[in-house]
């Protein structure tokens, strides 16, 4: 995002939720589709996960993270029953990343 000016920034969301959309109608029911982005931007994450899941409420589910490898790195969402994977540079020593591994339901 350094490169990027505001207007930009303010852009990627909605770009994000086409994105999004376009590859979860390709899934059938019981696939699954993951959200991913480089960012720690909640305007890029839970907001699009959020705007997402209502726009296919019953559709999709938002998975919990199970993996032993990956637990460290879980941020329990209740609201939505689930886990998204969530990376802080300051934290982990890695690139701030999101992740939302959604499975499709009916």
């Amino acid at each position: 995002h350094r490169a990027k000016g505001r207007a930009q920034l303010a852009a990627l969301p909605a770009l994000q939720g086409r994105l999004l959309d376009a590859a979860a109608a390709c899934v059938r029911v019981g696939g699954v589709v993951t959200y991913s982005v480089c960012t720690p931007r909640a305007e890029e994450g839970d907001d699009v996960l959020a705007a997402f899941l209502q726009r296919h409420a019953g559709r999709f589910e938002l998975e919990r993270i199970e993996a032993a490898a990956l637990r460290p790195f879980a941020a329990p969402r209740e609201r939505w029953g689930g886990d998204v994977l969530q990376t802080w540079t300051h934290r982990h020593e890695l690139d701030s990343h999101y992740a939302a591994r959604l499975r499709r339901v009916t």
